[in-house]
């Protein structure tokens, strides 16, 4: 059973852009009804995104597709929310997207999220039904895979590298501290330091 059936793709959220606004994201809460015939809030899963996240985005059409109200929490990557010891406790990767399930468990990464929607909440199914269909569907999946990081160059270079370079070299040093990955120090620094 979908708990989510009829619900808004889009619910509650913080900070929404005026593009996003523009193109149907409000605030809206979803409700279900309680056993007694009365109306009871329900509980939203939390989605912790950036809206020039392409990992981001591909939940964000996949909660949309599956018609899935959200609670909405944009992390700022330029000032590291990511990396944040209460965000690390749901997420050890520090890494976006994060979906907060209603139960408080999380899912991090924007593939495993994707496939879990689509096995606990089967309609409409997002995945073919032969499994020749499905392996196609993987190689378009690994294809734009090998795209994505032109899009986290973009990223990197029209937001997180113009703050990486403005940190001192103990802002720096205090920042890389916080980051869980070693890749994503060394980028970090690269884009703080231009070595």
């Amino acid at each position: 059973m979908n708990p989510w059936n009829g619900a808004e793709p889009w619910a509650s959220s913080r900070g929404i852009p005026r593009y996003a606004r523009d193109n149907g994201v409000s605030e809206r809460h979803a409700s279900v009804p309680a056993d007694e015939g009365e109306i009871r809030p329900m509980a939203l899963p939390v989605l912790h995104h950036a809206w020039r996240s392409s990992a981001s985005r591909r939940v964000r059409l996949c909660l949309a597709e599956k018609g899935v109200a959200f609670e909405s929490v944009l992390v700022d990557l330029a000032k590291g929310e990511q990396h944040t010891p209460q965000y690390l406790a749901k997420n050890p990767l520090g890494v976006i997207p994060l979906l907060v399930l209603e139960d408080g468990r999380s899912l991090y990464e924007s593939g495993t999220i994707c496939e879990y929607l689509d096995e606990t909440i089967p309609d409409p199914p997002l995945r073919p039904d032969s499994a020749y269909d499905r392996a196609t569907l993987r190689n378009w999946i690994r294809h734009v895979d090998g795209l994505i990081g032109n899009l986290i160059i973009f990223n990197w270079k029209h937001s997180i590298a113009k703050v990486a370079a403005r940190l001192s070299d103990a802002e720096l040093a205090e920042k890389l501290r916080s980051i869980p990955s070693k890749e994503r120090q060394e980028a970090w620094l690269r884009a703080a330091r231009k070595p």
